[in-house]
């Protein structure tokens, strides 16, 4: 039986720094790998960065392909980058490098790429957006094994134009309790976070927020201490202590409605395949 305890403890002992700007140097230009077509920020209308593997390039593919092929839909510019980290593989590096040359659309930030990395991750995707996008307008955190129906994300995003300066939106977990079984994938150690429940926060397979939101996120994510689970940290508690309010959106999660689904989590690529051509039956894109 797989050992959470031992896996957390190892990669973030309780006397390891957890200061999110000695990992990502936010007055540092720290990227190593750019997209060619970067960047227009002031027609930019969503920027999805998609943080994904280095070992999974038929995710990306698939993605490009698919529900992140289309650039411009109802006059809306898209701009969709995949953000990794670094790899002691040589095999691995060299085949992103030939990646990135071919499409032009990677970002590589210098960390280890790891799953209890994530937040780091995700940290160099704020830094990204905020020093290369300012002026986008809203900013989708996508994970490489979902489908984002991005008509239906545009649709949803028409209904909050009053109130989306402050947008952060997905599928909303409340009332959670910290997991403390050390064999439960989602355990939490008490050295990382002691009170008896967490804050509202979103599902981390993909969840959009406006550049308002990603400016408030960035600014005290830099002053308190992470936690491996990236999406409890960002958006529930840098979101707390910002006083920002997450917005649940069925359509991100298990019980979305058929023709107003925006985002479904855990697919193959045969499945990504399936749904682009099924989904594009029905929506107008515009090219």
């Amino acid at each position: 039986m797989q050992n959470y305890k031992t896996e957390i403890e190892n990669a973030w002992p309780s006397d390891k720094p957890r200061n999110l700007t000695y990992f990502i140097r936010p007055h540092e230009n720290t990227t190593i790998i750019r997209p060619i077509d970067c960047c227009n920020s002031s027609t930019t209308f969503l920027n999805i960065i998609v943080p994904s593997g280095l070992d999974q390039k038929d995710r990306r593919v698939a993605i490009r392909q698919t529900w992140g092929s289309k650039k411009r839909i109802n006059d809306k510019e898209i701009v969709v980058n995949f953000l990794v980290g670094q790899t002691n593989n040589n095999t691995l590096t060299n085949l992103l490098k030939q990646e990135s040359d071919k499409y032009g659309d990677i970002i590589q930030e210098p960390f280890i790429d790891s799953y209890y990395n994530l937040t780091i991750k995700v940290g160099m995707m704020l830094k990204w957006i905020k020093n290369n996008y300012p002026d986008t307008r809203y900013i989708l955190k996508a994970d490489d094994d979902v489908y984002i129906d991005i008509p239906n994300l545009l649709k949803n995003l028409s209904q909050h134009e009053n109130s989306s300066e402050l947008l952060l939106m997905g599928q909303l977990n409340t009332l959670s309790l910290p997991n403390r079984d050390q064999y439960n994938k989602w355990y939490m150690p008490n050295y990382m976070y002691s009170e008896s429940t967490y804050p509202p926060y979103l599902d981390g397979p993909a969840y959009i927020m406006s550049q308002a939101v990603l400016n408030k996120l960035y600014e005290k994510a830099l002053s308190l201490p992470i936690l491996h689970l990236e999406d409890l940290f960002f958006t529930g508690i840098c979101a707390r202590e910002a006083n920002i309010d997450p917005i649940n959106n069925k359509n991100f999660g298990f019980f979305a409605e058929p023709l107003g689904l925006i985002m479904k989590h855990g697919i193959t690529i045969a499945e990504m395949n399936r749904m682009w051509k099924n989904r594009s039956q029905l929506n107008n894109y515009e090219n």
